[in-house]
């Protein structure tokens, strides 16, 4: 039954979860993304900006295999065809290349994630 403010418990729960959320995200160090299977960024946390250059909203939409430094790549392609078969976690460590132009070193943990019938990448 909704209160006065015309809000039902299960809203109220979901708004408090989602402000939790928010600000467990926005006060971490660590870079947060998901990843689609074609390497394109679904989501990336604010701190993307500290280590990449790029904002959230930047990101989102990038092909992320294509800032992976040449020399990394195959390798990190494997971890992630590895993963998308076992479905277990991965640890991967490649330069990715910083919004103006120089590479940063990266070491990701995460695995894959199904929303609905979407697999995507979740890496930290």
């Amino acid at each position: 039954m909704p209160d006065s403010d015309g809000n039902t418990p299960f809203n109220k729960n979901s708004d408090i979860s989602r402000e939790i959320f928010n600000r467990i995200i926005n006060n971490i160090v660590d870079i947060i993304t998901e990843v689609d299977l074609k390497g394109h960024f679904t989501y990336a946390s604010p701190q993307i900006y500290d280590i990449l250059g790029y904002t959230s909203e930047e990101i989102v939409g990038l092909n992320g295999l294509k800032l992976i430094h040449p020399n990394d790549l195959p390798e990190t392609l494997e971890k992630m065809k590895e993963t998308i078969n076992s479905g277990e976690r991965m640890t991967m460590d490649y330069r990715a290349q910083h919004k103006d132009g120089h590479y940063v070193y990266i070491s990701a943990k995460g695995g894959i994630i199904r929303d609905r019938e979407i697999l995507n990448f979740l890496l930290c």
